[in-house]
């Protein structure tokens, strides 16, 4: 795709510009995506632990 950025074509470079903008918005887009969902297991998993701890439930 960055080989099209220098092609002698307009179209083509206009073409790969947007193509790898969007390609870009989309790995950002899911790295956000994973980053949640880890954060949601961890606090689940934190969650489920404190259950069984009779320390953390001590009043």
């Amino acid at each position: 795709m960055t080989e099209w950025l220098e092609d002698e074509r307009s179209e083509v470079q206009a073409f790969a510009k947007r193509h790898i903008a969007e390609l870009n918005l989309m790995i950002t887009s899911e790295q956000r995506r994973t980053e949640a969902e880890r954060e949601i297991r961890n606090r689940n998993y934190d969650e489920e632990n404190d259950k069984d701890d009779p320390w953390t439930n001590y009043a």
